[in-house]
This record gives structure tokens, C-alpha cells and sequence, in this order.
């Protein structure tokens, strides 16, 4: 289940809206690179990301914190419950593109992983 449980429009005239993100899943490594991507490349868009997610490839479940394109995730010494909650601040983001972007990253694979590393251009 994925799903946006709120959107408010916070009172100031640049049109900044919060909204929470939720999976009753992991989030794959490689959907863990695109969403951290996402966030990064979008600082005057994204301007806070804090909650905690399920990393297929981590035992514990991590503490998500993003300021603009300055992200930390900390292991929480709690194990992994296959669960995410990650709470977005941003200035003209629509809720429902990123709730899409945020189900396609949970078991997102390329077509081919090698290429995100460079190791199948060498060969």
C-alpha cells in the first residue's frame, strides 16, 4: 500500500506543501539511488525529507534527514520492519507525481545494472 496521507498548503506565498509518503514494503537499493536523486537534484523544490524507511539491503530499519541536497541516513539500531514513512517539504511539488515517482522507486531495477556503474561500457 502506498499512499499520500496528507497535503496541506502551508501559509506562505511560494506555494510550499508538505505531504507524507508510506509503503508497507522495502525500498530497493536501486530505488533508493533514484529517490536520493531525486531529492539532491532538487534543492529549490525539496527543502526537507525526514522519516524512516526499509532498505531491502540493510538488517535495520534508517532515519532519513534532508535539507535541500544535504541528505544523512543513520542506521536506527532497530530492526528492519519492511516499512517507509518519509514526510516532504517542497515548493512547487505535486504530491501525486511524486506519491508515482515514490511507488516505481520501491521495486525499481534498470534493464541494466551495469550501466549505472560504468562496468558495461568497459566490457
Amino acid at each position: 500500500m502506498i499512499s499520500v496521507s496528507r497535503t496541506s498548503a502551508l501559509s506562505t506565498p511560494n506555494r510550499r506543501k508538505s505531504f507524507t509518503l508510506e509503503a508497507d514494503q522495502c525500498l530497493s537499493l536501486w530505488g533508493w539511488q533514484a529517490l536520493t536523486e531525486r531529492i539532491v537534484t532538487r534543492p529549490g523544490h525539496v527543502l526537507r525529507v525526514k522519516g524512516h524507511l526499509s532498505l531491502d539491503a540493510h538488517p535495520e530499519r534508517l532515519l532519513v534527514q534532508a535539507v535541500r541536497d544535504v541528505m544523512t541516513i543513520e542506521p536506527t539500531g532497530q530492526p528492519r520492519d519492511n516499512t517507509c514513512q518519509l514526510v516532504v517539504i517542497g515548493r512547487d511539488l505535486n504530491p501525486s507525481e511524486e506519491r508515482e515517482f515514490f511507488a516505481r522507486a520501491l521495486t525499481f531495477q534498470p534493464s541494466n545494472p551495469l550501466a549505472r556503474t560504468g562496468v558495461a561500457a568497459e566490457r
